[in-house]
């Protein structure tokens, strides 16, 4: 695969990341508000771990629209991005392929779902080998960040 097609990859990498946005935000956006309830009523380590969980998870969603935009745009720099979000895409099930877990009619608790989720998992692991494989033989440490 050239360099130019390997560009053309992460284009769509990016827009993988714009559709996982619009799957999750809405759930972030109600842990964030359940969180300002959890701040009025709850103290302790609940409260701490609350918080930690819903901050991580909320940069992840934001560094989506980040990641999609270096993606399409700044390939070089999308790698470290992705670096970073790789753990937090497993934690929080936000992955690159997440997006088929919301069809229409997959039950939750059955087989199918259990196995496209093992897939999409898959999906999300060949994805890092991918990036970095590609940022090892494309993209030279001393390459500036070029559209």
């Amino acid at each position: 695969m050239t360099k130019e097609k390997i560009k053309y990859v992460f284009m769509g990498f990016g827009f993988l990341d714009f559709l996982g946005f619009y799957f999750t935000y809405e759930n972030v956006l109600n842990m964030f508000l359940t969180g300002l309830w959890v701040d009025l009523n709850m103290s302790g380590a609940t409260h701490t771990i609350f918080t930690i969980i819903t901050t991580l998870n909320s940069i992840l969603v934001v560094s989506l629209i980040l990641s999609g935009l270096l993606c399409i745009f700044y390939p070089t720099i999308s790698f470290f991005i992705y670096y970073f979000q790789f753990p937090l895409r497993l934690i929080f099930f936000t992955m690159t392929f997440g997006f088929i877990l919301h069809l229409p009619g997959l039950q939750v608790d059955s087989w199918a779902y259990k196995f496209i989720l093992a897939f999409v998992i898959g999906l999300e692991v060949f994805r890092l080998i991918f990036t970095l494989k590609t940022k090892k033989k494309y993209f030279s440490a001393t390459e500036a960040a070029s559209p």
